[in-house]
């Protein structure tokens, strides 16, 4: 029987603390998923996975399809990297040729890495559970800007930036709707990791080193969203504004995000209210 990776543990108990982690090591029986690589790569891969989803929803909206796809992926990888990275010092590395995608309903969900995967570690975060490392192939760095420095450059010139602008030639989405919708995630990946015991000034470090896209290529992420006093929400409190549209009240049967730039005021504060009252 396999052993599980030794990094599992820690990352449970960063899911027990309200922390999206769609991250495996082992891949179940029957499992539906795609090698990273094949998919930054094949454009018959592409164009398979977003046509499948484009007829599961029963639309020919392609746009709205294809910023879908590219949400919910970025939304897997960002989740999977960013939350161990910024609270215990883990710096996952999905190098693309042995990553795997997984997906359901012909979306991406997790992130499947490979049971020998080796990551960066930075001790200093670290929880004292882990004294001494698993493997000898796991990587020491000794300042925080070398581990986010290495991770964001993998993770948005090797992954992200180049499947926005596939889509982008392939399907003719403009990357300032894909961008928009990566740095609003990664905004809301940090406003979580600040509300957890884990907050620690390193995270907003990383924080603001992502959105000024320190370190990689990318449009200022920092750019894609603000921040708006909605006076009209029950109780008044800042929320967090996408500059474009990511076009989901285009599909079939879904409203606009909380995070839509079409929605008045009144509107927004009326979908947050039927949105948490669905939780």
């Amino acid at each position: 029987m396999r052993q599980p990776h030794p990094l599992t543990e820690l990352i449970n108990d960063l899911r027990c603390n309200d922390l999206h982690i769609p991250l495996s090591f082992q891949q179940e029986p029957e499992a539906d998923v795609v090698c990273l690589a094949d998919l930054l790569r094949d454009d018959d891969i592409l164009q398979s996975r977003i046509t499948r989803l484009s007829n599961r929803m029963g639309t020919f909206n392609t746009f709205a399809v294809a910023s879908l796809f590219q949400k919910r992926f970025s939304a897997v990888m960002l989740s999977a990297v960013l939350n161990p990275l910024s609270t215990i010092g883990i710096g996952l590395l999905p190098e693309p040729a042995y990553t795997r995608i997984l997906f359901q309903d012909d979306l991406p969900v997790g992130l499947l890495l490979p049971d020998d995967h080796a990551p960066l570690i930075l001790f200093d975060r670290l929880p004292d559970r882990l004294p001494t490392l698993p493997s000898s192939d796991w990587l020491i760095v000794e300042e925080s800007a070398t581990l986010r420095t290495t991770v964001f450059r993998l993770l948005f010139d090797s992954i992200i930036g180049p499947l926005i602008y596939r889509i982008a030639s392939k399907f003719g989405l403009s990357p300032k709707v894909m961008w928009a919708n990566v740095g609003s995630y990664c905004a809301g990946i940090y406003e979580q990791i600040c509300e957890t015991p884990l907050a620690a000034p390193h995270a907003l470090e990383d924080r603001d080193a992502l959105l000024d896209c320190v370190g990689f290529n990318a449009p200022p992420l920092a750019n894609t969203y603000k921040s708006i006093w909605l006076q009209e929400a029950q109780p008044a409190q800042w929320v967090r504004v996408q500059s474009v549209c990511c076009l989901r009240h285009c599909l079939p049967n879904n409203r606009p995000c909380l995070t839509c730039p079409r929605l008045q005021p009144s509107e927004r504060a009326h979908l947050m209210k039927v949105v948490n009252g669905a939780k």
